[in-house]
């Protein structure tokens, strides 16, 4: 049975701690707490004598007021979050956005930048996540409260910042679910809340908990046009969601007042011959998939490729799109365009012809489809059409 090894006491400030990260760097441990009053850093190298290195408060650093006129009114720690490197802290502070900082001292924190909201935007900064490269930032706003509040009638929805200068974060776009947007006259459509709760990203996805509206996938390839590529409704209200990248995009989403959810996206299936030259579509006899040879545009058709339909807008091709990659002997490929049934695709020019194996596999979601091994050939000219057709 778990035994308790000692108790790190936040003293006068009685709602305790509300959220935590805990972070790991090099042969030391730290907690980084949310007490909602401020944030404090407590080192747990030694579990047995946590020790507090350093707290930081609003008002106290940046002689800013926990309180103001609405809608911008409650400014409180919500959570803390731990960048990958451990270098970043970045502190969900409610109605003051989210407050960066620099974290490289953990004895020192500096304050390096914040992100805003728009002139009449209720706030609400509940928690984040944040790419590996410290470029990335995915805000979630907990507004509950849509309809209610005229005239804020939208429930909290995903912000995505770029924080390659944390020192001036710049929004990049938003992404709503289906019922976070409501009627300014009429509100909620059925009472229950639509509001965002958690993001969690794994590479260039982003699994959200959107409350009734359940877990969303989004692409955030590119994140100044994020896209939605799954979603899982679940009994109730989803309230938090956790991956597991390393077996297969592995989802546990806890569901309030029922249970946890195991879910993993489907597993993509390629069509028997579903490997055609992208400008014929031609086949061989036994409606076998044609060859196909090095630099070409080949189409794929299956089940499951994709999670959504996209095309790729500009140059260089992008190597994911909605959620899917193509990969080449373990590379990813340029791709034209993805949809659930099928895929084009550019065929690398070094792509080995004759009698070296090249394989194939699709990746949806982070989860990959079965091997494919590709007849590539020397030469296997094609030609497209305006009518598409071949003729």
């Amino acid at each position: 049975a778990p035994q308790p090894l000692s108790f790190f006491d936040t003293t006068t400030e009685s709602r305790g701690v509300h959220e935590l990260d805990l972070l790991v760097r090099g042969d030391r441990a730290f907690a980084l707490l949310a007490t909602t009053a401020r944030f404090r850093l407590v080192e747990v190298t030694d579990p047995r004598n946590p020790i507090q290195l350093a707290d930081w408060h609003l008002t106290e650093k940046l002689g800013e007021p926990l309180a103001g006129p609405p809608p911008l009114n409650s400014k409180f720690v919500h959570s803390a979050l731990a960048s990958p490197d451990g270098t970043l802290a970045f502190l969900s502070y409610w109605d003051a956005a989210v407050i960066i900082l620099d974290i490289t001292d953990p004895a020192a924190p500096r304050y390096l930048g914040r992100t805003s909201f728009g002139a009449g935007e209720e706030g609400n900064a509940h928690s984040v996540a944040v790419s590996p490269d410290n470029r990335l930032l995915l805000t979630a706003d907990e507004d509950c409260s849509a309809g209610q509040n005229a005239p804020f009638n939208d429930f909290g929805f995903l912000r995505i910042f770029d924080i390659s200068d944390p020192r001036q974060p710049r929004q990049l776009s938003i992404f709503h679910s289906p019922h976070s947007r409501t009627d300014p006259a009429l509100g909620p459509p059925d009472g229950a809340s639509y509001c965002l709760h958690n993001p969690f990203l794994v590479g260039e996805l982003a699994f959200l908990s959107w409350y009734k509206d359940g877990i969303r996938a989004v692409d955030v390839s590119n994140p100044r046009r994020p896209q939605e590529v799954g979603w899982f409704l679940g009994r109730d209200q989803m309230w938090g969601v956790y991956v597991q990248p390393e077996k297969g995009n592995l989802i546990l989403a806890s569901d309030m007042n029922f249970g946890l959810h195991l879910l993993r996206p489907v597993m993509p299936e390629a069509n028997p011959g579903g490997v055609l030259d992208g400008a014929s579509f031609a086949t061989v006899a036994g409606g076998t998939g044609a060859p196909v040879a090095p630099g070409a545009i080949v189409s794929l058709f299956g089940s499951n490729l994709a999670g959504a339909t996209a095309a790729a807008e500009a140059l260089p091709l992008p190597k994911r799109l909605a959620g899917t990659a193509v990969l080449v002997n373990g590379e990813a490929v340029p791709l034209v365009y993805v949809s659930p049934h099928q895929i084009n695709f550019h065929l690398p020019p070094s792509a080995p012809a004759g009698r070296a194996q090249v394989r194939l596999e699709v990746e949806n979601a982070g989860r990959r489809g079965a091997e494919i091994i590709l007849n590539v050939v020397p030469a296997a000219p094609g030609i497209f059409t305006a009518s598409q057709d071949g003729r």
